[in-house]
């Protein structure tokens, strides 16, 4: 190891306590000495094992670290910029004298220090890029320490060390394993797809590929962009239907043209009656659009409607809902394979994700997407809500590798099952549930009251305001009485008077915007022992009047430095090998190791201290409704949009998802247990949000606020003496017909009658 010059170049970000250490003890106590040396420990060893498995003769390969001295335990995984600065003169050196042909970065740092391309961890890892600085292909993958606290990460590693030897052996040309061709077919029309679909039935291909691209929130209301089908592991059509601008694109003839238009205008009538000027009516184009796709829906039926049909994919759910509704395609009882679930079936630690973990682990087309993701990183705006706006020359490829990707790696996931003895398993039990059941799940979705969504949104966004509002108050009272109780304790008890003239003039001195001016006139009355004390003290009256619940340095402030709470655990830190701890364990240890642990601030901390400090009980209150209120109830977002000239809203929470039928249409996958979840939004977890708390503090706010019309007086005069602001006229029908909801009901969703449902789903 560490010869010149070298192939493959390993750079880790620093040195481990391991290898840096220059002697040993035995068993028997004897003391032996040994040189400082790389991958030497249990870390080193799993690593040298690992890139054995992937074919690398780690002898052969020059290893070396960025940072090359003993940083701190915490600092180690993620040192400051400065400190990887300090190394990197003589890391260029060590990589001039190395000429490697690639380097390989283990960890995101030594990564940032080389590329030319800032990327982001997880969109960078499978991925090449050219670095000038080393004058050499580089790839990054995760620090050999992980392999240590995380052993399911080990394929993981072995694939990422594949990917290396496989390029190597590219670039010296001895690569033993070929490339498939990859060979894809535009539909651009009808012509071009019926000429496809016979082509298929004469040739009797029965098991598809299938992926879409789409932009919208969900299926009833976006746009399909495209489908793609692959028959092969080399040949994949990509249907056309709209161009890099979200507009129709797919072409019909003259004749297929007007019968669109006709069933467009069946649309209309059975929607909204016969009408004269139908065109001009605002659904028109929603009705051209539905009866555009159900025309190219017609000629793939034929084919892809067959009984022995049936398809692959990956999370095949997501893209059944497109098809089904617009093309209407038959997809229940159709995937024989969902290449997410299967695999997650056969090794439930290891990487889902398409490209990463199924091509990269399966195939040889590798990480796929980085076009892609470079190009959605330079134009997020325009991928807000799906891919309706990627150039034709980036997403094609891509969209075709997607399909060519899941239908290669079908048969060594099916091989894998069969040697598991888990194919009983994924095809009778857990493959029909994480796609028929999951697309029933999204296709019916939750029917929503939406008036009564609206005014709870209305309510509840009210409650936040109110109890933030007087959350901060009470904390701006809390920080001055502290200041002069503080000053009392330093002065002495009988210069209350005085403590009192100070905290006054300090108050006033901060409301003028004077901070250095308040803190000179409190330094000049404080014992000089105390000034770091007191420097804290002012510091949290300083922004109690806009105190940050959010910002955790502001919360340890107040917690531990200005109200004397001892604290619970310090922070969880696994990044840098420092999970949570009792902080008597903390206390334990030499002061210069205490520096690298903070307490911790979390809900189960603020629980323990709510019991001494009754302001965190309040805090707490404020924080069940505010969470409630961002995740499901958070008000829209009104903004001036330049581009349109003009004022846009934004919606945002549980609205965000509604669907104009009316319905949340959310997708549902599993845990690594196989217990559900939900995203786009997160449905399995509402009721976490909901509990006491809520009652206690939306019934508070609400009885204040109903007193507080009884009182005839401005707001604003409300507002700068502390007092309630009175319930709005709006939400006042809370009152006569009850806030809260019976008990097992639920406040938003409706209890559908059988009849809300497709009748097929019944």
């Amino acid at each position: 190891m560490n010869d010149l010059p070298t192939e493959i170049m390993f750079i880790a970000t620093s040195v481990q306590e391991e290898e840096a250490s220059e002697g040993y003890q035995s068993m028997y106590g004897m003391k032996f000495k040994q040189d400082a040396e790389y991958l030497r420990g249990p870390i080193g060893d799993m690593f040298k094992d690992v890139c054995g498995r992937a074919g690398i003769d780690i002898r052969k390969c020059y290893y070396t670290s960025v940072v090359k001295w003993l940083l701190p335990r915490a600092m180690r995984s993620k040192p400051a910029t400065k400190v990887l600065k300090w190394g990197m003169p003589i890391l260029l050196d060590e990589i001039k004298r190395a000429k490697p042909k690639i380097v390989v970065c283990l960890g995101k740092p030594a990564f940032d220090q080389l590329s030319d391309t800032k990327i982001g961890f997880d969109d960078a890892t499978g991925g090449w890029f050219w670095s000038t600085k080393a004058n050499a292909h580089i790839y990054v993958m995760r620090s050999p320490t992980e392999l240590l606290m995380k052993p399911e990460l080990y394929e993981g590693f072995r694939v990422d060390l594949v990917a290396v030897k496989r390029k190597l052996d590219i670039l010296n040309e001895v690569a033993d394993i070929e490339d498939l061709p990859v060979r894809i077919q535009i539909m651009r029309s009808s012509d071009d797809l019926r000429d496809w679909v016979a082509q298929m039935i004469e040739e009797e291909h029965s098991l598809f590929s299938v992926d879409g691209e789409w932009h919208g929130n969900t299926h009833v209301d976006g746009n399909l962009r495209s489908l793609q089908l692959a028959w092969t592991d080399s040949d994949a059509i990509y249907i056309r239907f709209r161009d890099e601008q979200n507009c129709w694109a797919f072409e019909f003839g003259d004749e297929e043209n007007d019968l669109i238009e006709e069933e467009a205008m069946r649309f209309m009538d059975a929607e909204h009656g016969v009408l004269e000027n139908f065109m001009s009516h605002p659904d028109w184009p929603l009705m051209m659009k539905r009866a555009q796709y159900a025309a190219v829906g017609r000629i793939l039926q034929p084919l892809l409607n067959r009984q022995n049909v049936k398809y692959v994919g990956h999370h095949y759910v997501a893209d059944a809902l497109w098809m089904q509704h617009w093309l209407g395609l038959d997809v229940l009882h159709k995937c024989y394979m969902d290449t997410e679930f299967a695999q997650q079936t056969i090794d439930e630690a290891s990487e889902l994700k398409l490209e990463r973990g199924i091509s990269m682990k399966y195939t040889t087309l590798g990480r796929y997407d980085i076009e892609l993701i470079l190009w959605k990183k330079a134009n997020k705006k325009l991928c807000e809500d799906g891919y309706g706006y990627i150039p034709d020359n980036i997403l094609i490829p891509y969209a075709c590798r997607d399909v060519l990707a899941v239908f290669r790696a079908v048969p060594m996931i099916r091989k894998q099952m069969n040697f598991q003895k888990l194919e009983h398993y994924y095809d009778t039990i857990f493959g029909p549930f994480v796609t028929d059941v999951f697309y029933t799940f999204s296709e019916v979705g939750l029917p929503m009251d939406i008036p009564l969504m609206d005014e709870l949104r209305e309510l509840f966004n009210f409650a936040k305001r109110e109890l933030d509002r007087e959350f901060r108050q009470k904390v701006f009272k809390d920080a001055k009485q502290r200041l002069m109780a503080k000053l009392i304790e330093a002065l002495g008890v009988m210069k209350v008077a005085q403590a009192m003239a100070i905290t006054k003039d300090v108050v006033a001195l901060i409301a003028d915007g004077h901070h250095e001016q308040a803190w000179t006139c409190l330094k000049a009355e404080i014992p000089i022992d105390q000034v770091v004390k007191f420097r804290a003290v002012l510091d949290h009256l300083i922004i109690s009047p806009d105190f940050n619940i959010r910002s955790a340095p502001d919360m340890r402030r107040w917690l531990f430095d200005v109200s004397g709470m001892t604290p619970i655990k310090s922070t969880n830190q696994k990044s840098k090998g420092m999970p949570s701890m009792d902080w008597a364990k903390v206390l334990e240890m030499k002061p210069e190791q205490q520096r690298a642990y903070t307490p911790a601030c979390d809900k189960q901390t603020l629980q323990i201290l709510a019991e001494k400090l009754p302001l965190v009980d309040e805090l707490l209150d404020l924080n069940v409704v505010g969470n409630l209120c961002k995740a499901f109830l958070k008000e829209a977002e009104v903004y001036w949009d330049e581009d349109l000239g003009e004022e846009v809203e934004e919606e945002a929470g549980l609205h965000k998802w509604l669907a104009s039928n009316g319905r949340i249409h959310g997708q549902t996958s599993t845990t690594e247990t196989g217990r559900p979840r939900g995203w786009r939004p997160n449905s399995l977890n509402w009721p976490s949000y909901v509990n006491k708390r809520i009652g206690k503090a939306m019934a508070r706010i609400i009885v204040a606020s109903v007193e507080a019309r009884k009182i005839d007086m401005p707001n604003e005069e409300r507002i700068a003496k502390g007092l309630p602001l009175p319930l709005p006229d709006s939400l006042m029908l809370y009152r006569t017909r009850g806030f809260f909801p019976a008990p097992g009901s639920s406040p938003i969703f409706q209890n559908a009658a059988p009849s809300l449902y497709p009748a097929r789903l019944r």
